[in-house]
């Protein structure tokens, strides 16, 4: 058809007449534009077998966008002629969509494997896991978000963001539920939900715990009215990375890069175990029965940890580069590590050895966060993100897999 397709900067999308090939020179003025979110990076025409002609026009930007635009073509004079009619073009349609910067954390709601959250760069996801598609984006100009946690009830994808905010987002419009600013000042860096429903009703509904850039901990009540500082606890002298809350909902773990994990009693706000190593932990969580704790950091190693005493019972070398995400199965019979060597891992958890990996580079940057998809009959979705903005979902081999929600062992059994 003569026309050149040009996307710009500014998101525009122009159909240019060639005319200046014919008459030699002349102005190159567009006949049709249209808009997408970003600037344009890519074009690439579809193009039909039987003649020839561009079908559709594929569509890439810079903000983690890629649309379609489908050619119209209207039949007109004879029908020996029909085949060169100009043809129309849709508005863009999105097709798919993707992080344009790290994806810092992901989250599972507590008893939902559809769907998962994600945050990275000025902005956090909804996904749905069978579709791999977007179902919500919430976006906050200028900041990034480092931490989600959704509440056991559903009601409210909870965040922490650099500008010290914690944010609380509808998961099915995107709007703002609450804001706490100043929650920590520096930046929140790591947060986990305790679920209060089942207590009397004049009680909160829940608490939040985050952590910050700054090393501080503090314990947020949440009701319907308002939101209050219930305690703030300050020993951490480097970043929290990660905060998980025991089942029994009395006790949580902070892992911070100052080679220290503690231990915290949430009903009286006193640390009960410091965890020393000489390493910068990346990530703390408990095992499903709550007798013993995962750990791992720069050093390359998982370390287990007897939970009332805080002594170290065993360490694993997980390879040579640092292990910077972890999760548990809710059996508790395996665990799932990523690294900086853009390696994913499957272990058995009493016997310490590896099960599965994609050795070799699974990703194409290291693995920033890894969660297990709550279990629901079928085979067990994992999902893990990057530095690189990727989001990658994984299926746990056969053999590995169990969808059992209990313990593997008893509270006396060493792993």
């Amino acid at each position: 058809d003569d026309v050149a397709v040009v996307g710009c900067g500014d998101g525009t999308i122009a159909w240019v007449p060639l005319r200046f090939a014919s008459t030699g020179g002349g102005d190159l003025t567009a006949t049709a534009t249209v808009r997408v979110d970003g600037g344009v990076t890519s074009l690439s025409a579809v193009v039909t077998e039987h003649d020839g002609r561009v079908a559709a026009l594929l569509v890439g930007t810079d903000a983690g966008n890629r649309y379609e635009i489908i050619a119209r073509r209207r039949p007109s004079g004879p029908a020996k002629h029909r085949h060169a009619a100009a043809p129309t073009w849709s508005a863009p349609v999105l097709r798919a969509t993707a992080h344009v910067g790290p994806v810092h954390d992901v989250c599972f709601p507590r008893s939902s494997s559809k769907l998962f959250v994600t945050c990275s760069v000025r902005d956090l996801r909804i996904w749905d896991s069978t579709r791999c598609a977007e179902l919500v984006r919430v976006q906050v100009p200028n900041v990034d978000c480092a931490c989600v946690a959704v509440t056991a009830a559903g009601d409210a994808v909870l965040s922490g963001w650099s500008d010290g905010r914690l944010r609380a987002f509808g998961p099915e419009t995107g709007k703002l539920v609450f804001a706490i600013p100043e929650a920590h000042p520096a930046g929140v860096s790591a947060l986990a939900v305790v679920d209060d429903d089942d207590t009397p009703r004049r009680t909160p509904l829940y608490r939040v715990v985050t952590g910050g850039t700054d090393g501080g901990v503090r314990v947020w009540r949440i009701t319907d009215r308002r939101q209050t500082l219930a305690h703030s606890m300050k020993e951490h002298r480097g970043r929290v990375e990660t905060i998980r809350v025991a089942r029994d909902r009395t006790q949580c773990i902070s892992a911070s890069t100052d080679g220290a994990c503690l231990v915290w009693c949430l009903e009286r706000y006193v640390r009960l175990v410091a965890l020393l190593d000489q390493t910068l932990f990346h990530a703390a969580l408990y095992h499903p029965d709550a007798s013993q704790l995962l750990t791992v950091g720069s050093n390359a190693h998982v370390t287990y940890w007897e939970a009332g005493s805080g002594e170290a019972i065993r360490v694993v070398k997980a390879g040579t580069a640092a292990v910077t995400a972890l999760d548990v199965a809710r059996s508790g019979r395996f665990f799932v590590t990523g690294d900086a060597a853009r390696t994913l891992t499957v272990w058995d958890y009493d016997g310490g050895v590896a099960l599965a990996d994609c050795a070799g580079g699974c990703h194409p940057a290291t693995v920033a966060a890894v969660a297990l998809a709550p279990p629901d009959g079928a085979r067990t979705t994992l999902v893990a993100s990057a530095a690189d903005a990727g989001v990658f979902l994984w299926r746990v081999p056969d053999g590995v897999d169990d969808a059992s929600s209990g313990p593997s062992r008893s509270d006396d059994t060493p792993p």
